[in-house]
């Protein structure tokens, strides 16, 4: 009888254990990420007026993370421009304007997902003066 206890107690423990283990797990990671174009988030205005001065021109290579709601919740420059400030542009500016379609599990519920964009900063064509 102790023993049937004893195994009926550890069976517990080990339930316990694998339910609190999954409770604290962290979310599934999204699916692999998908190639957008954000480029119409952009325009020539954008370009910081420093980086023009400093001839700084480059492309961009970013992941941005996406909530169930469509929206950028984090941005990773994963290839830089070489420009810290069009870097950190393109992550500000993506961030606060990009709106995305949810992507939809199996039962047409939203998930997260992942994206993986680049953007090609060049100087716009100043008029003579």
């Amino acid at each position: 009888m102790i023993g049937a206890m004893n195994r009926a107690v550890s069976l517990a423990s080990v339930a316990l254990a694998a339910a609190a283990a999954a409770a604290c797990a962290p979310p599934p990671d999204p699916p692999s990420p998908v190639r957008v174009s954000v480029a119409r988030f952009f325009a020539d205005e954008d370009y910081p007026a420093e980086a023009i001065r400093r001839d700084e021109q480059g492309i961009v290579e970013f992941e941005l993370d996406v909530g169930k709601d469509g929206r950028v919740r984090r941005c990773t420059v994963t290839a830089s421009s070489g420009s810290p400030l069009l870097d950190s542009t393109t992550c500000r500016l993506v961030t606060q304007r990009a709106r995305f379609e949810p992507r939809t599990d199996a039962d047409g519920r939203p998930m997260r997902a992942r994206y993986v964009s680049r953007l090609t900063w060049r100087i716009p064509d100043q008029p003579e003066g």
